[in-house]
């Protein structure tokens, strides 16, 4: 006997959606009187536990702000957790308005653990196929396709708030920044010395500036070397063992290169 699903306001049946698990048929049938677009993005933390957000675009009935019946407040506190973020809140479900390819949606990772992170898709609804689901990473200014799979990194324990974001294109300038922006430099770090060496061999893509972060986003030091043909940044503090970014600014472009720090 088919099952019948009964309309309690559109409002409670897209909380709904997040909240019950529906086989293949159901969505399916659902979509038949439900046109909007959901975007549902996992997450796996290190300790094993998984987290599902919703996005809905909800067309004329919910707004970029906070929407009562359409924004859902985190209120089961996890120490390992993804959220969306908006303004002061923290939200497992977010209804917003027209679908538009340049919106952006912060998110917040927090992790109780050092440890490997996933972000997954684990569904859409009424999302085109040719429209990609992007996990930007401010740190290393890098979009993953999560329709080509998981997104997989480690990060310390503690919270990240301005890191990454859900969006659904690459910007214009990005897109179309000049290919060969890192061509030429070479970065390396010399553990023993605690040094950071940067080679240009490219005459014409000169270094203006070069800042390095830890894996949480958070700036440690920076040098600004216009004009300068200076190849040595000796580190004034001691890193710990881990893994670090090392932003190049040039002429052409901003270079990201990842460094290993093993210190004996």
């Amino acid at each position: 006997m088919e099952k019948t699903t009964l309309s309690l306001g559109k409002a409670v049946a897209f909380a709904c959606l997040f909240l019950t698990t529906f086989s293949q048929a159901q969505v399916a049938k659902r979509h038949g009187d439900d046109e909007f677009i959901k975007i549902r993005v996992g997450f796996n933390s290190a300790n094993g536990f998984h987290r599902q957000l919703l996005l809905g675009f909800m067309d004329d009935l919910a707004t970029a702000d906070f929407d009562p019946g359409y924004d859902a407040v985190q209120i089961d506190n996890q120490p390992s957790d993804l959220y969306f973020l908006l303004g002061d809140y923290r939200l497992v479900i977010q209804g917003v308005g027209h679908f538009e390819t340049s919106s952006i949606f912060p998110l917040e990772v927090k992790t109780a653990i050092p440890g490997t992170i996933g972000f997954t898709l684990d569904d859409t609804e009424n999302l085109a196929a040719n429209v990609p689901v992007y996990i930007h990473d401010g740190l290393t200014n890098q979009y993953h396709n999560l329709l080509d799979g998981n997104l997989e990194l480690f990060m310390p324990a503690g919270t990240v708030s301005n890191r990454f974001s859900l969006r659904f294109a690459i910007p214009l300038l990005l897109s179309t920044r000049q290919p060969d922006a890192g061509d030429g430099i070479v970065v390396r770090f010399a553990n023993r010395e605690h040094i950071l060496n940067i080679r240009n061999n490219s005459p014409t893509n000169a270094i203006n500036s070069v800042e390095v972060y830890d894996v949480q986003g958070q700036r440690l030091t920076s040098w600004i070397v216009k004009d300068q043909l200076q190849e040595q940044f000796p580190l004034t503090q001691v890193l710990s063992n881990g893994t670090y970014l090392i932003k190049v600014q040039s002429e052409n472009g901003e270079v990201a290169k990842k460094i290993l720090v093993e210190n004996e």
